[in-house]
């Protein structure tokens, strides 16, 4: 499952919601994210990252988790693949969780 991140200080109220501009997008510091009904094998970071998976293998953490300040480029964070089996039609981002945030 690939993840994206945009963040933006402005947007637009479109047809489908909330809408940002990829090309006004805001970098990001980090981006964490929680999946209901998936076991995470392994996570592809992009921009020379490593992802940070927790324990419960259902979280998983890319960016500046040291406090650099370090930003990052809207777009492709990661890449994350569960394990064999999955029923990917009922995996998906857990909203609901405190865990999944993008820090600008």
């Amino acid at each position: 499952m690939q993840i994206f991140a945009y963040s933006s200080d402005t947007a637009t109220i479109g047809t489908s919601g909330v809408l940002i501009d990829a090309d006004t997008a805001l970098s990001w510091q980090t981006v964490e994210v929680a999946f209901a009904n998936g076991v995470i094998e392994s996570v592809a970071a992009e921009n020379g990252l490593t992802a940070t998976i927790k324990t419960n293998n259902k979280e998983v953490g890319v960016g500046d988790m040291a406090g650099s300040g370090d930003t990052h480029p809207a777009g492709l964070v990661m890449t994350v693949t569960f394990t064999s089996g999955t029923d990917m039609d009922s995996v998906y981002i857990d909203f609901s969780s405190s865990t999944t945030v993008i820090c600008i």
